[in-house]
């Protein structure tokens, strides 16, 4: 029996121990103290409810939830500093406050971890709801922090919260009844920052960064901005090491570091911050200045920089700046560049090195690569016993060109003009040697030019039999053609026929010429030569015409 007893008790005993352990785990969050609140009572969803209190010594809110009694509604808290003692008027609403932290909808039954450092006698105000909804209890609820009693009592907000922190609240006066809404609040010490922050290698655009960790720390978050707030605005980094880097600052600008340590996933510590300065900026190339520039080359020159160490150089066709180490490096303020290709426009950028690891932006600048004013490459067709059809492909910047035929093989001092690129030589002699002469007239971006005169020969065939009455001059333009040509006769003969074929010898068009002008369309054929075959009572000619 009394074995039996000993078991029981130590039974009981271990049941007890279990007890208190779970009581600790549900007040308890990593070190941190749940304040007493009262019972749930109900729930209330027609405005922010929750309470107020004078601080009866110093302490730090180091943690918040919505109980989850107020239902399954993301989390809104907004903790204020009161700068009047309540009563204050639900009616008359008072702006009289300072927000300490406002929660914006925060995940369900998670405590929220904050570092908040109360001194007695503040006067704190907490409004709390899960969506909308609260967890009412009955108000003038004695509780205490580190045994510290005092009273929390009715406080409000005539709206909603869940739109962003109110600037209007209420509050009963101390003593007075009605219900509060619960909100949870945590107290003790908060979880440590990291110290001995150290900014250094710092430039005008980046430095480098680091920090002594934390003991058992969980990882780092890590923030530079222009904000000498506790809170950073810019992007939060997290990472297990203690230094990092950052690069895309603004020269001679003040920036601050911030860092926090984790002492678990909910559980962070305050931003720590320390300010620096950039370095004025490592400057850009300038009085870029150009010179030797032809069809293919060029060559630049800019002004040297005191603090300049190198420079990188890229000639391209990209007006946007070249990756940050691109180019050809050079400690001196000069360069050239070849193989180039003409009438391009081409794009100098030059970027410096300085001091501290630092570079400027890149300089921008560009030049245009003339094109050469060439001669048209001559091509002879349907040279026959009087006449010659002439072409060429178009030139570059070519706006005109000008030829002579005669007999005289040195180039001429000033012939025919013609904006066309292919003639027809009519009324030359039998069997008789020509030199056909012609330049081009160019214009590139408004500077003139012309190119040197270049000489053909050819010779005109002699009379045979079967050829057309020489007295009938045939004409076909333009040649090149592109979808459509002219044939032009200068009388019509009997029984006229044009045949055309492709120089696989298939039959593309056939036509009868019984007018002295006749549209010949080659529209859907391929480009190439074709053959022209002009049939009369009196003989036959044969003629080319080339489709582009």
């Amino acid at each position: 029996m009394v074995h039996s007893l000993k078991i029981i008790k130590q039974n009981l005993l271990t049941i007890l121990a279990m007890f208190a352990l779970i009581v600790g785990f549900s007040n308890t969050s990593y070190g941190q103290t749940l304040m007493p609140l009262p019972n749930h009572n109900s729930v209330y969803s027609g405005s922010a409810r929750g309470y107020w209190f004078v601080a009866p010594t110093n302490f730090t809110i180091t943690g918040l939830r919505v109980p989850s009694q107020a239902g399954t509604g993301l989390q809104y808290i907004q903790v204020v500093k009161l700068g009047v003692m309540p009563p204050i008027s639900a009616g008359s609403q008072t702006s009289n406050f300072t927000t300490l932290v406002y929660i914006n909808g925060a995940t369900n039954g998670v405590i929220q971890s904050v570092n908040i450092p109360i001194s007695a006698g503040d006067i704190i105000g907490i409004l709390g709801t899960a969506g909308t909804s609260n967890s009412y209890a009955t108000g003038a609820y004695t509780t205490n922090v580190y045994g510290n009693n005092f009273t929390i009592q009715r406080f409000g907000y005539q709206g909603h919260i869940t739109g962003g922190a109110t600037s209007q609240v209420w509050g009963v006066a101390q003593g007075a009844g009605g219900s509060i809404s619960r909100v949870e609040l945590y107290y003790g010490q908060p979880c440590a920052g990291v110290t001995n922050m150290a900014v250094n290698n710092i430039s005008s655009m980046a430095a480098d960064f680091s920090w002594t960790g934390v003991t058992g720390s969980g990882g780092y978050d890590y923030a530079v901005d222009q904000t000498a707030a506790a809170a950073p605005t810019g992007t939060v980094v997290n990472t297990n090491t203690t230094n990092g880097n950052i690069s895309g600052l603004t020269p001679a600008t003040t920036y601050y570091l911030h860092v926090r340590n984790y002492c678990s996933s909910t559980d962070k510590s305050s931003w720590d911050t320390v300010s620096f300065e950039t370095l004025p900026p490592c400057s850009e190339a300038t009085g870029v200045t150009i010179t030797n520039v032809d069809s293919n080359s060029a060559s630049f020159t800019w002004n040297s920089l005191v603090t300049g160490l190198i420079y990188r150089y890229v000639i391209d066709t990209n007006r946007s700046d070249p990756a940050y180490n691109a180019g050809t490096p050079t400690n001196v303020a000069a360069g050239s560049v070849v193989n180039l290709l003409e009438g391009t426009k081409y794009y100098i950028h030059i970027k410096a090195y300085c001091v501290a690891n630092d570079s400027s932006g890149w300089s921008l600048d560009s030049f245009y690569t003339p094109v050469v004013c060439r001669a048209p490459l001559v091509s002879f067709t349907d040279i026959n016993s009087n006449r010659a059809i002439v072409y060429w492909s178009p030139r570059l910047s070519a706006i005109e060109y000008e030829y002579l035929v005669n007999t005289e093989s040195a180039p001429p001092v000033v012939g025919t003009k013609t904006i066309q690129t292919s003639v027809q030589i009519p009324y030359l002699d039998a069997n008789q040697k020509y030199y056909f002469h012609v330049r081009s007239h160019c214009s590139d971006r408004g500077i003139l030019a012309s190119s040197q005169w270049v000489s053909y020969e050819f010779s005109t065939h002699a009379v045979s039999v079967g050829e057309l009455d020489e007295d009938n001059m045939v004409m076909i333009y333009p040649n090149p053609a592109n979808d459509n040509f002219t044939f032009t006769v200068s009388k019509v003969e009997e029984n006229g026929v044009l045949t055309v074929t492709d120089i696989s010898g298939r039959e593309v068009v056939k036509t009868p010429i019984d007018k002295k002008q006749t549209s010949v369309s080659l529209k859907g054929q391929q480009t190439g030569i074709y053959l022209l075959k002009y049939t009369t009572a009196l003989g036959t000619g044969t003629y080319r015409i080339l489709k582009q």
